[in-house]
């Protein structure tokens, strides 16, 4: 989670974004923002809303 975090924050950090702006633009609270830049456990559907903010895609794929 806790590199998720930092991916998250510096793609936030690259468009020049504020926590408060990403998180009015995700749907969030700025709370919830920073607790997933911190690595701090949320919903799905919280980091779903993030990234969708982002424009970032999230894919699973196995290491095998």
């Amino acid at each position: 989670l806790l590199n998720l975090g930092i991916f998250l924050q510096d793609k936030r950090d690259k468009l020049g974004l504020s926590q408060k702006e990403l998180a009015k633009k995700a749907k969030v609270t700025q709370q919830q923002l920073s607790k997933i830049e911190n690595g701090i456990n949320c919903t799905m559907n919280t980091l779903l809303k993030v990234c969708n903010a982002l424009e970032v895609d999230l894919n699973f794929q196995n290491k095998h």
